[in-house]
Formats: C-alpha cells, structure tokens, sequence
C-alpha cells in the first residue's frame, strides 16, 4: 500500500489509496491523521526533499522575476 503525500511526490495509485483510506476514516469515524497513517508511507523523504527544494527555489525565482517585470 502507499500514500500520497507531499513529500513522497506519488501519483495516482497512492492517491487513490489514500482517498480510500479517508473515505473509510470518515465512515467509521476514526482519525485520519500523519500519526495514523504513517505505516502507508515509505520513508523516501531523503530523496524527494531536494527535488522540492529545488522545485520550490525555481518557482520562487520565477515568480521574482515576473514582480520586477
């Protein structure tokens, strides 16, 4: 099973997964929280970090550059 989160950067199947998880905490009335759902998610932080990182300094400098223009 997977999770889409942020930080994880995953596509649809965990996406769908994690609506399913939601959909299910609601109905039951059960938290849906990180603390909750931490055992779907895999620890690829480490990786995926950077590329937001960068991902957010690049769109950080664009939006910059068009506010000077």
């Amino acid at each position: 099973a997977g999770l889409a989160t942020r930080d994880l950067c995953e596509g649809i199947g965990p996406a769908v997964k994690s609506g399913l998880l939601a959909a299910e905490a609601i109905l039951h009335k059960r938290d849906y929280t990180i603390d909750t759902i931490a055992r779907y998610t895999n620890d690829r932080r480490l990786v995926y970090r950077p590329l937001e990182y960068f991902f957010i300094q690049r769109e950080q400098k664009r939006l910059s550059r068009a506010a000077i223009a």
